[in-house]
């Protein structure tokens, strides 16, 4: 935390933008947007309220990891996806990777993500 601060600079409302660049799904690469809010948990650790419309995901609740700049995450959608980003040194926007289960034999869903604090 910077000093004085006794929270995370990433808490708050976020949005962006997930581009499946790989996957088993027509028409890639596609680009759906995201929301979430960042929060602390009642246990006190990081979550993330998740929303992702185009893939009916509507305020998934999910514990978050935050070691210096770097975030990971996991949501479940059709099968698990594996979250990371990187965070600005500012705290106010990211930019990452995902990657899921195999949706079929020797096809791993991929892609990038971004968001901004808003």
């Amino acid at each position: 935390n910077p000093g004085g601060t006794s929270d995370s600079p990433i808490l708050g409302n976020w949005a962006g933008n997930i581009t499946v660049n790989t996957g088993c799904v027509p028409g890639l690469p596609r680009t759906v947007s995201w929301s979430g809010t960042f929060r602390r948990a009642a246990s006190n650790s990081l979550e993330l309220v998740a929303t992702i419309p185009a893939v009916g995901v509507n305020n998934e609740v999910v514990p978050v990891s935050l070691s210096g700049t770097t975030l990971t995450f996991s949501i479940t959608v059709d099968s698990r996806y594996d979250f990371t980003a990187q965070l600005s040194q500012d705290f106010r926007s990211l930019t990452g990777s995902f990657t899921g289960a195999a949706c079929q034999p020797g096809v791993t869903p991929s892609g990038t993500w971004n968001g901004t604090r808003q």
